[in-house]
């Protein structure tokens, strides 16, 4: 016993080796430490992953935002565009079927007219439209010898000069000779009225004419729609055959119906000097 503590009591108490340093067990503070380390790791990396995930909701939530908005544009543009050809729909239609005549005896609470495109029959005309053309030929100027016996009819309805407004075509009913008297009116304004011609002096009158003939004497009346104009041809028989011939033709220049000279000598030529065997002869 003596010899191992003599033994014993020779030991060095100096430093620890690296052996003995790198292989000894674990102290309880260095463990602690590791752990902490390793959840502050774990927590960055979470914190991280979390902040990618917030980037990339919100990246979604302002893709779909843009989206929704740029949707939101292209609907308000659709929805203009279809307005837009709605309107332009109604409006070819209004310039295209918009018809006064019709305007009125609606408002009137008239009967029906016939299409703009047929001729109106003398039935087909209202009460309040009789009313209103008795009361304009009554007020034409008694130099035209026009004394109607009845109201007047309608024969005829044209959009002669192609400006949207139709001119009416009636008879007078007028208790003349051998020859029918016809009014040419408008519906302009609001109100009913006779077509105004312009003649070669620059004085205006009602468009009056008439139609008939009898043995010695001739009146036409014609309506030339390729022309846009309104013509009262007159004949004269000297009694030895020889027919001589007058003529006004009205054509339309943009505004109104005036006398139109080169018009109205073309109709003269078109005229027979005479009638032989019932045969018209030009020369």
């Amino acid at each position: 016993m003596a010899v191992h503590v003599y033994e014993l009591g020779w030991a060095d108490e100096g430093k620890i080796g690296r052996i003995e340093k790198e292989h000894k067990p674990r102290s309880s503070e260095i463990f602690i430490f590791d752990s902490l380390h390793l959840l502050t790791y774990g927590v960055i990396s979470l914190q991280r992953e979390v902040r990618k995930f917030l980037v990339y909701l919100k990246h979604i939530f302002h893709y779909n935002e843009e989206m929704a908005r740029r949707k939101s544009r292209f609907r308000s543009r659709l929805r203009f565009i279809f307005y837009i050809a709605i309107l332009g729909v109604f409006a070819w239609l209004g310039f295209k079927y918009y018809d006064p005549v019709k305007v009125y005896l609606l408002q009137d609470k008239a009967l029906q007219v016939a299409a703009p495109e047929e001729k109106a029959s003398p039935e087909v005309s209202s009460e309040k439209l009789t009313e209103k053309l008795s009361a304009l030929v009554k007020a034409l100027p008694r130099d035209l010898e026009i004394q109607s016996t009845a109201a007047p009819e309608i024969t005829e309805r044209l959009d002669l000069n192609g400006d949207g407004i139709e001119e009416i075509v009636a008879d007078l009913n007028d208790s003349g000779a051998y020859a029918t008297s016809y009014g040419v009116f408008e519906f302009a304004e609001g109100k009913w009225k006779f077509l105004d011609l312009v003649s070669a002096d620059g004085s205006m009158h009602p468009a009056v004419f008439w139609d008939g003939a009898s043995v010695r004497n001739a009146e036409v009346f014609k309506v030339l729609e390729d022309q846009k104009a309104l013509a009262q041809v007159s004949g004269l028989e000297d009694g030895e055959g020889n027919w001589s011939w007058e003529a006004q033709a009205f054509s339309w220049n943009g505004s109104k119906y005036v006398y139109d000279s080169a018009l109205s000598q073309k109709i003269l030529k078109e005229q027979p000097k005479r009638f032989e065997n019932g045969e018209p002869v030009f020369e």
